[in-house]
């Protein structure tokens, strides 16, 4: 049985090495250390009202996560739900784990009003935007994106 639960900050070494295999599969070299990682957590802590974090469980292990943002738009008077991450552990794949996180996503949109979810992922991600496809989502908008050094 799957859990869907709000990320803790127990689960941040796990969520670590979920995010490991998200950058392998992305093919991408994004630095993922620990105590950034600690630190991005602190800072999205501070705002429940924007960003929200879940974790799916099986057997007790951390198996999938999503993060969600939800933010005001004067074109959705309700409001934009996006989901910036999802991912599920390699051995957890095609088991339904990223419908559910998906699933709690649109619920905790819906209960805070808000009248749009939206997702993006890289243009050379194609199983991921099957995978959404699948999920309902359709290609209603073009996301263009600039990377910058901090």
């Amino acid at each position: 049985m799957i859990i869907i639960r709000d990320l803790k900050r127990e689960d941040l070494s796990s969520l670590k090495v979920l995010l490991d295999e998200l950058n392998t599969a992305l093919k991408v070299k994004h630095q993922f250390n620990q105590k950034d990682i600690n630190l991005v957590y602190t800072d999205l802590s501070k705002y429940p009202e924007i960003y929200s974090n879940y974790v799916a469980i099986e057997n007790n292990k951390i198996v999938g996560f999503l993060s969600i943002i939800f933010y005001k738009a004067f074109l959705h008077k309700g409001g934009t739900a996006l989901i910036n991450e999802l991912v599920v552990a390699e051995s957890h794949r095609n088991k339904g784990i990223g419908n559910i996180l998906i699933e709690k996503a649109i619920n905790s949109a819906k209960s805070r009003g808000m009248d749009e979810i939206e997702v993006g992922t890289e243009k050379s991600n194609i199983n991921a935007q099957d995978f959404y496809k699948k999920a309902g989502f359709n290609e209603e908008h073009v996301l263009l994106g600039k990377e910058f050094e901090i």
